[in-house]
């Protein structure tokens, strides 16, 4: 009888973590649909950040199609300014691709092993 009791026991626990799992699941799932618009892409980025003394800093973030300047110091954010889109995606197409895109790692991993890189 023991073993009975128990085993409803642990079925009963199962059942209960495999709720839990399921809202956290879907809960996770809402939250990023909410932060995403249709097509899959983010609905804010952080397009470049810039520390500043005392623990400060400066955030460019795009948020939808509006970029805004957003300023943080220790527990305190505000929002500074709207830069113009045309002028932060001009900025933004200027600047070099990362040297961590993959091809660039690729042809690294290939130099230090001594043969050439593929182009």
């Amino acid at each position: 009888m023991e073993f009975e009791f128990a085993g409803r026991m642990l079925a009963a626990l199962a059942v209960i973590a495999v709720v839990l799992f399921a809202v956290q699941f879907v809960a996770r799932a809402g939250l990023r649909q909410r932060l995403s618009t249709r097509g899959g892409s983010r609905l804010m980025t952080v397009v470049e950040t810039t520390s500043l003394p005392n623990a400060s800093s400066l955030h460019a973030v795009k948020v939808g199609e509006r970029y805004i300047v957003v300023g943080r110091s220790g527990n305190y954010i505000a929002m500074l300014c709207e830069l113009p889109p045309q002028t932060v995606e001009d900025w933004l197409a200027a600047q070099p691709a990362s040297p961590l895109r993959p091809s660039a790692l690729a042809d690294m991993i290939a130099r230090l092993r001594g043969s050439r890189p593929q182009l």
